[in-house]
């Protein structure tokens, strides 16, 4: 898997040192990966009927009166609003 920094804090890091200079230099002369922060989140079920499904992240809902919602048949590992990986854990289990 590949790793993404910010080339301002590899140059934070290498201020005052015999290589500034020469880091900065290939910093500038790369080409910038255009990349943006995962969000993880989880389904919800709302507590009253009809139960929806919705995003932790974004709050949008994604479906209304799923006869999966129960079953713990969750439809897919990316909320379709906002991105966000749906892989964070239940808050209620134990570490």
């Amino acid at each position: 898997m590949d790793s993404y920094f910010r080339a301002r804090d590899i140059l934070d890091k290498a201020m005052g040192t015999d290589s500034y200079f020469q880091i900065k230099s290939i910093l500038l002369g790369l080409k910038a990966a255009d990349v943006v922060e995962m969000r993880h989140g989880r389904w919800m079920t709302t507590d009253a009927y009809p139960h929806h499904l919705y995003c932790s992240v974004c709050y949008k809902t994604y479906a209304k009166n799923a006869k999966w919602v129960n079953e713990l048949d969750l439809p897919t590992n990316y909320c379709p609003n906002c991105g966000a990986r749906m892989d964070k854990e239940d808050e209620h289990e134990a570490d």
